[in-house]
């Protein structure tokens, strides 16, 4: 997979901690997952395989959009092409089905959390939200991107990376991706081995036709606090996540122009 050069070349970023990903072993909640690395195509990477009406990195767009969808990969990589406040693309653009991406391996389903996991409140398990599950949309065709602040490395300070993400909701309410809420269930906290994941349910922009916001963080601080954005659009689900020093206003700003971007090229 091919790199963009951009101005300072903020690198391909691993995202610790980005959603605490339970292992294959099920026993561990790891902070730790990395939503882009390794190497061969992005679906090899993710042990994934492409997804229908993909045409790969640098094939031809994914034919005439239909408003609402279904919509092949192609063409939600088309939609993923924003300008993000003070950002810039830093690779290239991943395509595949959803479930072999690592941005749904990384999710936290509360159907696989062990029993040697503390949820508090213990209620609330059922409720953990961490964005659009992988079960319902594993074979859906999707795709995402990374961005980075072009004077990343002339900083001395954290820096503020993000990741643009767009699936097909063919034949499914694209709103389900947003959860359901329970009643004293906004801030949820998991814990294991003394390293507590804290998600703590926050007001979201008022983007696409619904919209839900969450942050995630560590309590030992290894990981970099993330927003998590989800979107339900016409036909799609759209996702952002900011993970650094960002502001509430910055991480509506990002997903605003993404939701936009979207809504222009999808409906």
């Amino acid at each position: 997979m091919g790199s963009k050069q951009t101005p300072a070349g903020p690198a391909r970023r691993h995202l610790p901690g980005l959603r605490a990903a339970v292992l294959a072993a099920g026993l561990v909640l790891a902070a730790g997952c990395g939503i882009i690395g390794g190497s061969g195509t992005p679906e090899e990477s993710a042990g994934g395989t492409p997804a229908p009406g993909s045409s790969g990195a640098g094939g031809a767009p994914g034919g005439p959009v239909k408003r609402g969808g279904p919509y092949n990969a192609d063409q939600l990589a088309e939609a993923l092409k924003a300008p993000i406040p003070k950002l810039v693309p830093t690779h290239d653009i991943t395509k595949g089905r959803f479930g072999g991406l690592q941005v749904a391996l990384d999710a936290i389903d509360p159907n696989t959390i062990p029993p040697e996991v503390k949820v508090t409140p213990a209620k609330c398990k059922a409720a953990i939200w961490s964005g659009p599950g992988k079960q319902a949309l594993a074979n859906s065709p999707a795709a995402f991107v990374q961005f980075g602040d072009p004077e990343a490395s002339n900083q001395s300070e954290p820096a503020v990376f993000a990741w643009s993400v767009l699936i097909d909701a063919a034949g499914k309410d694209p709103k389900s991706a947003l959860g359901k809420r329970a009643e004293g269930c906004s801030r949820i906290r998991i814990g294991y081995q003394g390293v507590t994941t804290t998600l703590a349910e926050q007001p979201a922009p008022e983007i696409g036709t619904g919209a839900r916001a969450t942050i995630l963080s560590t309590s030992d601080g290894s990981s970099p606090r993330t927003w998590i954005v989800t979107y339900a659009g016409n036909g799609y689900i759209g996702e952002v996540l900011v993970q650094g020093p960002a502001k509430r206003a910055q991480v509506n700003a990002i997903a605003t122009a993404a939701a936009q971007k979207a809504q222009q090229t999808l409906g």
